[in-house]
């Protein structure tokens, strides 16, 4: 601001989003984006000019993947009026907030907002993928929180086997962990033992650095529930060590890196306290 120069002012805005992003320092591209916001309100900024709707969009992320859920939810509810429902950009920015819900364990929000998304009729125009991920987000909710009155047809997502493409790597994870603990849920050992083999065909092939270390961890966990025969204190005494190094160990940095749907954490939990209901 001391050129007082908005050329300037915007290329070290786009620079530092763009630093912090490449060395993964979420927490300064949450420090830059606020300030921006105040700047934009209180028009020391050019608002003709300043991109806002990318503003708020990189802001909301931002605080996604610094794990500043309640705060990126409160302003995602702010912003999310400023972008035009018909547009990818719109679809983009809720595919954000609705993770910033999951991850806070916010699923009434969560639901209220996937209905929102799939009632909207421009679902249709937005690419292959992007739809398919909205069917995963709408997968992974129904089985944190199901809907009684609403429920899931699973028959698609758990008869589907994913394509190896490289593009598509954090996609497919995504599906293999949700089949497998839609049958841990069912106690369906058959099928878990097959699922489990193309997980381990999965992670033999794919998982090969430090990207895949949470991955990598938590098909450990899964694996430990098959051993234990869904035995929830044999599970949760043996997978106790694998438990704490999943919660020490940070998803990689990288801004282009797969976001978790659910975070691990969450998941397991979630199977032990399912696996000792059924055991009441």
């Amino acid at each position: 601001m001391e050129a007082q120069s908005y050329n300037t002012f915007d290329f070290y805005y786009l620079l530092s989003i763009w630093a912090k992003e490449l060395s993964g320092d979420f927490n300064k591209i949450v420090e830059l984006t606020n300030a921006s916001e105040e700047l934009l309100q209180s028009k020391k900024v050019n608002p003709e000019r300043f991109d806002h709707r990318y503003n708020k969009f990189i802001q909301v992320y931002a605080h996604l993947r610094a794990k500043k859920l309640e705060e990126g939810i409160r302003l995602a509810s702010l912003y999310e009026s400023s972008f035009n429902p018909s547009s990818n950009n719109w679809f983009a920015f809720m595919e954000n907030y609705t993770l910033l819900a999951l991850h806070a364990k916010q699923y009434k929000i969560a639901h209220t907002l996937l209905h929102k998304v799939l009632t909207n009729p421009f679902i249709k125009k937005i690419t292959k993928m992007a739809q398919e991920r909205w069917s995963l987000f709408e997968a992974y909710l129904n089985l944190v929180a199901p809907q009684e009155d609403k429920p899931f047809k699973w028959k698609s997502l758990t008869q589907n086997v994913p394509s190896y493409s490289k593009d598509k790597e954090g996609f497919n994870v995504a599906i293999l962990i949700l089949q497998v603990l839609y049958y841990v849920d069912m106690m369906d050992t058959e099928a878990l033992e097959y699922r489990m083999e193309a997980l381990k065909k999965y992670a033999h092939k794919h998982f090969k650095d430090s990207f895949s270390e949470r991955s990598r961890i938590f098909f450990k966990l899964l694996n430990l529930v098959v051993k234990a025969d869904f035995d929830y204190i044999v599970a949760q005494k043996k997978g106790e060590s694998l438990y704490h190094k999943l919660q020490n160990t940070n998803p990689p940095g990288d801004a282009y890196a797969e976001i978790e749907i659910v975070p691990y954490e969450h998941l397991w939990e979630l199977i032990i306290k399912r696996l000792q209901l059924r055991e009441v």
